[in-house]
């Protein structure tokens, strides 16, 4: 058996964005990451995450210069698993940012607490954004469920599911 870890972090330096996010959500960390440790002695641990510039990859030593982690949750995964999520990784690293994923999620968020309703929009993304990208893994990867579009889960809602400690196999 295999790791990997789900991290829930915040940046060291002020953010407004960061912020925001974490008022918006009630929680103490504003991003979502996968985090990979190697066999390797020569190979770091890896951080595949999305962030602004796109989905990418950095050490876990660089990714802690510049964010404080609040937690991780460890989840066991088979060889094969892990392979196949690390496959998904790198075909996605690349892909840009979703600042139009964001947008979606303050309006259903907007809408939902105003008149209990919320908008459909298309599944496919623009880009992908922290919570977006985790979850498509843990989706493909392992079945994980979520009760929400991809296109609408906060890292909130990634914790939440996480800490049921029992994936949903549908």
């Amino acid at each position: 058996m295999a790791y990997i870890y789900v991290g829930f972090s915040t940046p060291k330096k002020f953010s407004l964005v960061s912020t925001i996010i974490k008022l918006w959500q009630g929680v103490d960390y504003s991003h979502v990451y996968l985090r990979f440790e190697s066999s390797n002695k020569y190979v770091p641990s890896s951080v595949y995450q999305a962030t602004a510039d796109k989905v990418n990859f950095k050490s876990f030593e660089n990714f802690s210069k510049d964010s404080i982690v609040i937690e991780e949750l460890k989840v066991e995964v088979t060889d094969v698993e892990r392979s196949m999520i690390l496959g998904d990784c790198i075909g996605l690293a690349g892909a840009s940012y979703g600042y139009l994923e964001i947008l979606k999620i303050v309006i259903n968020d907007i809408l939902y607490k105003l008149c209990k309703k919320t908008v459909s929009f298309k599944d496919a993304p623009d880009g992908y954004i922290c919570s977006e990208l985790v979850a498509t893994l843990l989706i493909h990867g392992l079945n994980y469920r979520f009760e929400k579009p991809l296109y609408l889960l906060k890292p909130i809602d990634i914790y939440k599911t996480l800490s049921k400690k029992d994936k949903e196999i549908p």
